[in-house]
């Protein structure tokens, strides 16, 4: 029996059909498939070879059917969480975004209701995101690599160190959050978007989804205003507007120290020291603007410490200092015996993370049962496999971060999210380069 028909004959609505009319859909970790059952259309995703090595996807589940529950996520009709076997809706008529199309400003918008929708309406999920967590253990395995930063990284150091108090001094409950809003994750139908792939999806602050895509969408005011204005229904308050930019500088910051770290790692698939000069220029010209002093005043001049102005929040777990230490373990770096982290004292497995993927973030669990989870986030080295254009897609069909290389592990298998696809880090710079083209087929 082929694997797509042993797929096929664990999905009990699927069992009839013959398998071999399935479609294949692009994906670069799992296999997915378009399959057309005369009255419907569906997206099958198998999971790929050992992905359960380090993707949690009872964890994805938990955060794909919630987005799907608020309307959010494209509709998830089977999901086995051994091993991450799914089944989801077509969204029919719809066009994957990319920075081009998210020059319309109507679609714009439609992003901005998308977020505000999951950031109300959805369940919790069941894993939370630390940005300065993540930061700080990458900047402590850069310093244990002896690893150079890119020039001037010091003296910016002192506004992002500005930028960490301002935000953690106003720390407000985290919302379900999609954390990894590549403009590739959206899909437009015109009326509504669609908001896939909830591998790295996590309770966060709800300013940060809106910052990531600013970013990885090269958005200018305009769009920034179009996408603020829609999730607030009106003119957005100062403070959040401050979060939003704020979480912009942060976006780069954090993606700067992963570009060194994949060049202090050797990995070939691309000039990541480019990338990550790239990456901090734009995060300095941001955090040296005049205007990013008012912003960060506006976070606490408004917020009165702990206020905050969007809908609805759900509260989620609490956190505590467990200390993080970088091991050595065999397999989780293509044989380069690169470093992951591990709980001081602990005796939990080890397990990597998706390849070019980064889980951001100290994490606990917020689900029953599991409050004593706790997961560090990182990224799996696979120099073996060279950056490649993105090609049509659906929810279901999985990509990978170009080119990531070895960095940090995780410390529980419990808690961590996976996803119908995942992030691939283009190394897009600035304004320059050509969009990525569409990738839902047609």
């Amino acid at each position: 029996m082929t694997e797509l028909a042993a797929a096929f004959a664990r999905i009990p609505f699927l069992a009839g059909f013959d398998p071999t009319a399935a479609s294949r859909l692009a994906g670069l970790t799992n296999v997915n498939y378009l399959v057309d059952t005369g009255t419907e259309r569906l997206v099958l995703r198998i999971p790929g070879a050992g992905t359960s090595e380090y993707i949690d996807r009872t964890a994805e589940e938990v955060a794909a059917r919630s987005a799907a529950a608020a309307g959010v996520n494209a509709e998830v009709l089977f999901f086995d969480s051994a091993d991450g076997l799914m089944v989801t809706r077509f969204v029919d008529g719809a066009a994957t975004m990319n920075p081009d199309r998210f020059r319309d400003l109507d679609a714009v918008a439609r992003a901005g209701l998308a977020f505000r929708q999951l950031h109300t309406a959805a369940a919790p999920f069941a894993v939370d995101f630390h940005l300065f967590g993540m930061i700080d253990d990458y900047k402590r395995l850069l310093a244990e690599k002896g690893a150079a930063l890119p020039d001037g990284y010091a003296a910016a150091e002192a506004a992002a160190d500005a930028t960490r108090q301002a935000l953690e001094a106003t720390a407000r409950p985290l919302v379900p959050s999609h954390c990894d809003p590549l403009c590739e994750n959206f899909l437009d139908t015109g009326r509504r978007m669609v908001v896939i792939d909830y591998e790295y999806g996590g309770n966060n602050d709800p300013m940060w989804d809106l910052g990531d895509l600013s970013v990885e969408g090269l958005f200018g005011p305009e769009q920034d205003a179009a996408l603020l204005r829609a999730y607030f229904g009106g003119d957005p308050p100062a403070n959040e507007v401050g979060r939003m930019v704020a979480y912009k500088a942060m976006c780069d910051l954090l993606w700067t120290l992963w570009g060194v770290l994949q060049h202090a790692n050797g990995n070939p698939a691309d000039d990541f020291w480019a990338y990550a000069v790239g990456r901090f220029e734009r995060c300095r010209a941001l955090m040296s603007s005049a205007d990013y002093q008012v912003h960060l005043a506006s976070i606490g001049a408004a917020s009165g410490g702990h206020r905050h102005d969007s809908p609805r929040l759900a509260g989620n777990a609490d956190h505590d200092g467990a200390r993080v230490v970088p091991i050595r373990r065999r397999g989780h770096d293509g044989g380069r015996g690169g470093p992951t982290l591990a709980w001081r004292g602990g005796t939990r497995r080890q397990r990597p993370l998706a390849r070019y993927r980064l889980v951001r973030g100290t994490m606990r669990s917020s689900r029953p049962g599991r409050g004593a989870a706790l997961h560090q986030g990182g990224v799996l080295v696979d120099s073996s496999v060279r950056a490649r254009p993105p090609a049509a897609r659906q929810p279901g069909s999985t990509r990978s971060r170009a080119g990531a290389a070895g960095a940090l592990g995780q410390a529980a298998r419990s808690g961590l999210r996976g996803g119908g696809g995942g992030r691939e880090r283009r190394m897009r710079v600035g304004a320059a380069g050509s969009p990525p083209a569409g990738r839902q087929p047609k």
